[in-house]
């Protein structure tokens, strides 16, 4: 009887899994950049800060 139980609480954990995964991969987010948080990032190579709004 606790193998049976062990065995569902296994498939159980599979399909919670891919459910997750499949959730993940269909959010519709895809990859975005992360935010600019480094000052590198924030100033040009002249000194200017908003580089990235050129």
């Amino acid at each position: 009887m606790s193998t049976l139980l062990a065995v569902a609480a296994l498939l159980l954990l599979a399909a919670l899994v891919v459910v997750v995964v499949r959730s993940v991969l269909t959010d519709g987010y895809g990859h975005r950049p992360p935010p600019a948080s480094r000052p590198g990032d924030l100033v040009d190579h002249d000194g200017r800060w908003g580089a990235a709004a050129h």
